[in-house]
């Protein structure tokens, strides 16, 4: 080799030695672009599940693809047609349940909440620097892609990460993983902390990465319409209560088409008796076969999923372990489940306290005025199409859909203790002080379950929350109010404003500056520890909270909603910890409006014959599987 050769050789090694210590350097002496990296946590089934991915094998287990809907179509349609005549249930349960039982068993997990087959998910465990196909991929105009997509373009790819994961494992598993990713982000970047943002079932894992490593390492952290309370349709289904409300079907079914002409059509097929039939239907099946169904679907694939019992609120959580969990045979789940909600759901309130005293900035963002799943007798609860306002908000009190809080309602102020402060939205549907953090919850009125869309107001919105480096109240946020209504097809953002505080007893300008100072970082947070040190974390008596649960037991038996809108429900759960704050007294009149409702929907889908008229559904499910031909699936949908 000559002496030019070997120069050359050796000026091109110097350059890339200069380049490594240059990086390593930038890395330990910090990044000074004022901004920490953004991790995103997703919500749940934001990416399919592959069942032994790489292999011959690989399969699709969920969502179900084209072909494994198309198959069981094909086993059940003779058996359906078979019981328009015989309208034997028993029969027809002999075809279903296996044809179910096939679809799902894939998703099963062992008895100690492990995976039982070999089930994987997309994972991104670099910053979207390396991801390039991801974080400018057009297609990605709505839910976390987009706010992941937006965040690139506002902080750069380097410091923007994706974390996503499998749903139906332990949230507590998760968080390890998470943290991996907070100390890579951190290592990366040259940051000394990072933000959070948690979708839906991302703010489990973030409540559990909290309740496991503290928060030393975070920078600020936003819950996106999330489940870090709990929701009630879970808690409802593993309680075994079901019930199918037709007009919910039909505005949920409208609410998530979204499209005109559609609607007509589902209108029209109202008109023609379609959906009384489907819904008379649906309840026959559940009557007839609901134990069938639990026992040979449900036990072996859902019920052993600790990620699902984990979305299971705590006031509902002791009796669906009752309900179907053996403590003997079922008992390694059920230390895992029980980790979880005593130990993350139930300290939620000392969890964020302790993160605000650590300088940490949080958000809570909550929907409100949507139609939840209307498959259970929570289906009149304000929603965001998937999970309960009174949950993504932290136990706000709601009104019911299309109705408002009572003429006579007060503002509550079990957690925010400053009466002058208005928390009810002025449309008189939701109260906002019994919050965790009432002065940090925000309301989207018209939002769908985090359908956050690209390049609009409403973004704008999401990502100052999520990016800030000072915390937001929601009296310091300048243009934004605690209550806003979303244009659902511009992502405009118009004010609602907030009423219900009383007037300061003194007109004095002591009072402004009260309020003035409260909307500082420091006597926020301080404002918001104040409930926590009042509520019976430690002191509650074992007497007291067994007669609130013998309460509620009375309650469910006889009002087929008593959970709706009240924020303190987790107190009656067998645990020191749970600190949510006092039921208000509208609830009892909320409810018994609710039971006359759902009985006289009862009483009208009685009056359908199910043999008879089954062959009326052949319409409607030529029109679903129109719509599903019509409508293109995309994989960022929640």
């Amino acid at each position: 080799m000559s002496k030019t050769v070997k120069r050359i050789m050796s000026v091109i090694l110097a350059v890339v030695m200069l380049l490594g210590c240059t990086s390593a350097a930038f890395a330990a002496y910090g990044c000074n672009c004022g901004t920490s990296p953004l991790i995103v946590v997703s919500g749940m089934a934001a990416w399919p599940l592959v069942q032994d991915e790489g292999t011959e094998n690989e399969k699709q287990v969920f969502a179900p693809d084209t072909e494994s809907i198309l198959k069981l179509v094909g086993e059940i349609a003779g058996p359906l047609a078979l019981f328009a005549v015989n309208k034997d249930y028993n029969k027809l349960g002999d075809s279903l349940i296996p044809a179910l039982k096939e679809i799902l068993e894939p998703l099963a997990c062992n008895a100690d909440g492990s995976s039982k087959y070999n089930i994987t998910t997309d994972i991104y465990p670099e910053s979207m620097a390396s991801y390039p196909e991801f974080a400018n991929n057009t297609e990605f105009t709505a839910n976390e892609p987009a706010v992941v997509r937006e965040a690139v373009e506002k902080i750069g790819a380097d410091h923007v990460y994706y974390f996503n994961y499998d749903w139906r494992l332990d949230p507590m598993e998760h968080a390890k993983e998470l943290r991996k990713y907070v100390e890579r982000a951190k290592e990366e970047t040259g940051h000394d902390k990072v933000n959070l943002a948690g979708a839906s079932m991302g703010g489990t894992i973030i409540a559990s990465y909290l309740a496991m490593y503290g928060s030393d390492n975070i920078d600020n952290f936003t819950m996106l319409s999330s489940a870090f309370t709990g929701t009630t349709i879970v808690g409802n289904l593993f309680n075994g209560r079901l019930e199918i409300n037709k007009e919910g079907l039909i505005r949920i079914l409208k609410e998530v088409v979204g499209v005109e002409a559609v609607n007509i059509l589902f209108d029209a097929l109202d008109k023609a008796g379609v959906f009384d039939i489907l819904v008379n239907f649906a309840d026959s099946l559940f009557a007839n076969l609901q134990d069938r169904i639990y026992d040979e679907v449900f036990q072996d694939t859902f019920i052993t999923m600790p990620g699902i019992w984990d979305l299971i609120a705590l006031e509902d959580y002791e009796d669906a372990k009752a309900y179907l969990l053996d403590p003997r045979t079922d008992a390694a789940l059920i230390a895992r489940i029980d980790n979880y909600h005593y130990n993350v759901q139930a300290k939620l309130p000392e969890l964020l306290e302790e993160a605000m005293e650590n300088g940490v900035k949080v958000n809570v963002v909550s929907h409100y005025n949507m139609q939840g799943v209307p498959i259970t007798p929570s289906y009149n609860e304000q929603n965001d199409n998937v999970i309960d306002t009174k949950y993504t908000s932290g136990y706000a009190v709601c009104a019911y859909l299309d109705e408002t809080l009572p003429e006579d309602y007060k503002q509550q102020n079990t957690v925010c203790k400053d009466a002058t402060h208005n928390h009810i939205s002025a449309d008189r549907i939701i109260d906002a002080s019994t919050c965790l953090l009432p002065e940090q919850t925000w309301f989207l009125k018209n939002q769908k379950h985090v359908g956050y869309m690209y390049h609009t107001e409403l973004m704008d919105f999401i990502l100052m929350l999520c990016l800030g480096d000072t915390q937001y109240t929601v009296d310091n946020t300048q243009q934004y109010s605690q209550f806003m209504e979303v244009d659902p097809k511009t992502g405009e953002l118009s004010i609602i404003g907030a009423i219900g505080g009383e007037e300061p007893s003194e007109p004095e300008t002591t009072t402004e500056v009260v309020e003035s100072t409260e909307t500082e970082p420091t006597e926020t947070e301080t404002e918001v520890t104040e409930p926590t040190d009042t509520e019976p974390v430690e002191t509650e008596t074992e007497e007291d909270t067994t007669e609130v649960t013998e309460t509620e037991t009375t309650e469910t038996e006889t009002q087929p909603s008593e959970t709706v809108s009240v924020p303190d429900e987790t107190q009656t759960e067998p645990t020191e910890e749970a600190t949510e704050p006092d039921v208000g007294s509208s609830e009892t009149a909320l409810d018994e409006q609710t039971e006359e409702t759902s009985n006289d929907n009862s009483q009208q889908t009685q009056a359908v014959d199910v043999g008879d008229s089954l062959i009326a559904i052949v319409p409607f499910g030529a029109a679903c599987a129109a719509l599903v031909l019509t409508v293109k699936r995309k994989r960022n949908k929640i």
